[in-house]
């Protein structure tokens, strides 16, 4: 009779154990993805934007406004992660945006780099002020060399632009310049002993212009 009731004892004990162990696990919660939101590949879900994000893609044009309903466009948002580099896209070819690959690839005035750098990625707002004053700084450069003239005889208006024109290459030594009218008569003239910081000269149309040693002239 005793042995009947243990091992009514150990059945009930088995089963009990049985049951917890048969428990279903709880299911994971699935991720959400750009598919189950049910949005075209070509769009990004604005729920996914950061603020800067959606600033970004507003100044480049990346958001479209149907029937009330702002769009976001993928292929922006994608296009101002490369912009960044590879800090904010893993598949990006090409480093940081630095000063001397703005200017060198002429993005200086590019609008969609300046509103990724501006929203996304705005420790390079230096280099792009950087580049832009590179940028100006050269095409100064380029104006002056294409306006210089050396020393010679010209016709103001003919042979170069009226205006106001200095010497290069700082000290100007033994340096003689004539203005004359279209007669040939003197308006203004100087000879030039000793001038640290070198010569300017205002010249006006149709006179004529006459410099000898003061070496190269351009726009001031």
């Amino acid at each position: 009779m005793r042995a009947l009731a243990l091992t009514a004892l150990v059945l009930i004990v088995a089963g009990c154990g049985a049951t917890e162990a048969t428990a279903p696990p709880t299911a994971a919660i699935p991720t959400p993805s750009i598919e189950d939101t049910g949005l075209p590949e070509h769009l990004v879900d604005p729920a996914t934007l950061t603020a800067k994000e959606k600033a970004y893609m507003e100044a480049a044009f990346g958001t479209t406004d149907r029937d009330g309903v702002i769009e976001y466009s993928a292929s922006v948002l994608k296009e101002g992660r490369r912009l960044c580099g590879p800090l904010f896209d893993v598949e990006s070819t090409s480093g940081p945006p630095t000063a001397e690959w703005i200017a060198e690839n002429g993005k200086s005035d590019d609008a969609p780099l300046e509103a990724a750098i501006k929203h996304l990625c705005p420790q390079y707002l230096d280099d792009l002020r950087q580049a832009r004053a590179d940028v100006r700084k050269a095409e100064e450069a380029a104006r002056e060399t294409a306006s210089a003239i050396e020393d010679g005889v010209y016709t103001v208006g003919e042979d170069l632009k009226p205006g106001t024109y200095r010497t290069t290459g700082g000290r100007i030594v033994d340096c003689y310049w004539e203005r004359s009218t279209p007669h040939g008569q003197i308006i203004a003239n100087d000879f030039v002993s000793n001038a640290p910081k070198g010569v300017r000269v205002t010249l006006r149309s149709g006179e004529g212009f006459k410099s000898e040693g003061c070496g190269t002239w351009v726009p001031a």
